[in-house]
C-alpha cells in the first residue's frame, strides 16, 4: 500500500478507537494472527503495535476528560509483571551488544496489552465479545489458508502455515479459538449456535491436524484432557445436546475423499519424538538448539545474555552468526533473562493460573451455563503452557491479554457473573405488579 492510503487508514482506525477504545483492544488482538501481513504503519513497528498505541492514548484521555473509570488494582500479579520486567531490562543493559531502548519497546507493549485488557473489559459480554472475535479472525485466516493448500500432499513436506507462515504458530492459533468454541458449543441454547460452534471446532482441528505440528497435536490432546477432566459431568451434558450434529459431522467427513492417511503417521512421529527426547537418545535439531542454548545460558547464568537478543546473539546455533530459534518459550526465558528472570516468569504464570481459577459470586452464578468463563482462559493458559515446550511463544501476545483477563477476573470477579438483578424502586401506595406483567 502506498503511504496515502495507509494514512487514511489510519486516520479512520484512530477516529475509530477514540469513540470506541474497546473496539481498539478487539483490533489489536485481531492483528496478532496476521502481524506479518499487514502493511507497515507510521510512528510504530507493526499494525498491532500502532492499534495497541491508539488503544493506550485513547483510554488515557478518556481518564483525564472523566469520560472513563481507571481501574487501580492491588492484586500482587502485576508485581510479578514489574519484577519480571525490571530483571529483563537489567540484564538487557548488563549485555554486550543489547539495544534497552528496544527492550523496553518490546516490554511496554506487552504490559500496556495486559493493562488495556484489565481496563477495557468491564463486563462478560466484553470477555466474550474479545473470544468471538478471535474466533472470527482465526476462520477467516483457515479458510483463507485452505483455499490455497495443496491437499494432494500431505503431512510435515506440505504443511498449513497461516499468514505469518508459522505452522506450530497456527496451531496454538488454533486451539485457542477451539478453547473458545467449546466454551459457547457448551453454554449455547440454540441448534444454529451449536451448529455453528460445531463448524468452528471441526474447521481449527483440521487445521490443527493439517499444519503438521506435532506440538500442536500434544497441545490439542492437552486441552481435551483437561476439559474431560475439568469440567466432568458439565462436559458430558453439554455434549449431549450436540451429539447428533457431532455425528453428522463425523459420518460428512468418513464419506468424502479427504485424505487422512498422514494422520497416524504424524500421531506416530509425535509419540515416538517425546519417547526419544525423553530417554535422551534423539538427534533431532530441537535437541541440539536445546544443548546450544543452554551453553549459551552457562555463559551468563544470573541474568542471562539479553531479553529479545537470542536469536541475534546466536545463543541457540552454536554461533554468533546463527539464527535458530530455541522452540520453546522456557528454554528462551532462560537464555535471554538467566535464571532469576526465569524465576519470575514462573511466578508470573502461576500467578495467572491462580486468578483464573477465580469463581464469580455466588449470587451471581448462572444456573444456565455449564461453562463458567474463567474455564475458556484457563484452557487457553493450558494451550499455552504445553505449546510452549516445542515452540518460541515466550513474547506472543497472546499469554499478555490472558494475563490481563487473570488480573481482570481476580480483581473484579463480578465480571464473571450476570449483573445482579434491579430492584425496583416502590413509590408510596404503589402495588408491584405481578412478573407475568413486568417487562
Amino acid at each position: 500500500m502506498t503511504s496515502a492510503p495507509v494514512l487514511l487508514l489510519s486516520g479512520v482506525l484512530a477516529a475509530i478507537v477514540f469513540a470506541n477504545p474497546f473496539l481498539g483492544l478487539c483490533m489489536t488482538i485481531a492483528s496478532v494472527p496476521l502481524a506479518q501481513t499487514l502493511p507497515a504503519v507510521p510512528l510504530a513497528s507493526s499494525a498491532t503495535a500502532f492499534l495497541g498505541g491508539l488503544t493506550l492514548v485513547s483510554c488515557l484521555v478518556g481518564a483525564l476528560m472523566r469520560r472513563r473509570v481507571v481501574f487501580s488494582s492491588r492484586d500482587g500479579t502485576y508485581g510479578w509483571v514489574f519484577a519480571f520486567g525490571l530483571a529483563s531490562l537489567a540484564g538487557l543493559a548488563l549485555s554486550t551488544g543489547g539495544d534497552p531502548f528496544q527492550g523496553l519497546y518490546t516490554y511496554g507493549q506487552l504490559v500496556v496489552l495486559a493493562w488495556l485488557t484489565n481496563q477495557l473489559v468491564v463486563t462478560r459480554k466484553n470477555a466474550e465479545t474479545l473470544m468471538v472475535v478471535w474466533i472470527l479472525i482465526m476462520v477467516v485466516t483457515q479458510v483463507v489458508g485452505l483455499a490455497g493448500f495443496d491437499f494432494s500432499v500431505l503431512g510435515r513436506e506440505n504443511r498449513l502455515a497461516g499468514p505469518n507462515r508459522s505452522p506450530n504458530e497456527l496451531a496454538f492459533y488454533s486451539v485457542s479459538g477451539i478453547c473458545f468454541a467449546l466454551y459457547f458449543l457448551l453454554n449455547a441454547r440454540s441448534v444454529l449456535s451449536r451448529a455453528l460452534a460445531i463448524a468452528v471446532l471441526g474447521l481449527a482441528t483440521m487445521s490443527v491436524f493439517l499444519s503438521g505440528s506435532r506440538g500442536g497435536l500434544l497441545v490439542l490432546a492437552a486441552v481435551v484432557f483437561f476439559a474431560m477432566s475439568s469440567l466432568r459431568t458439565g462436559l458430558v451434558r453439554g455434549l449431549r445436546f450436540s451429539g447428533v450434529l457431532l455425528l453428522f459431522l463425523a459420518v460428512l467427513l468418513l464419506t468424502t475423499n479427504f485424505n487422512f492417511d498422514f494422520v497416524p503417521g504424524l500421531v506416530r512421529q509425535t509419540r515416538q519424538g517425546v519417547a526419544d527426547v525423553a530417554a535422551g537418545r534423539s538427534s533431532d535439531a530441537r535437541v541440539r538448539i536445546t544443548r546450544w542454548g543452554l551453553r549459551s545460558w552457562g555463559a551468563r547464568p544470573i541474568f542471562g545474555v539479553g531479553f529479545g537478543t537470542g536469536v541475534e546473539a546466536g545463543a541457540f546455533s552454536g554461533n554468533p552468526s546463527g539464527r535458530n530459534a530455541s522452540h520453546s518459550s522456557y528454554l528462551t526465558a532462560l537464555v535471554e533473562t538467566g535464571i532469576v528472570g526465569l524465576f519470575l516468569f514462573c511466578g508470573l504464570l502461576l500467578a495467572t493460573w491462580r486468578n483464573l481459577s477465580q469463581r464469580p459470586p455466588e449470587e451471581q452464578r448462572s444456573v444456565k451455563r455449564r461453562v463458567e468463563l474463567n474455564w475458556a482462559w484457563q484452557s487457553v493458559l493450558v494451550a499455552w503452557l504445553m505449546m510452549s515446550f516445542s515452540g518460541d511463544l515466550f513474547l506472543n501476545k497472546v499469554l499478555w491479554v490472558t494475563i490481563g483477563v487473570g488480573i481482570l477476573l481476580r480483581t473484579r470477579p463480578e465480571v464473571l457473573g450476570d449483573p445482579a438483578p434491579v430492584e425496583e424502586e416502590k413509590l408510596p401506595g404503589a402495588v408491584a405488579a405481578p412478573p407475568s406483567l413486568r417487562p
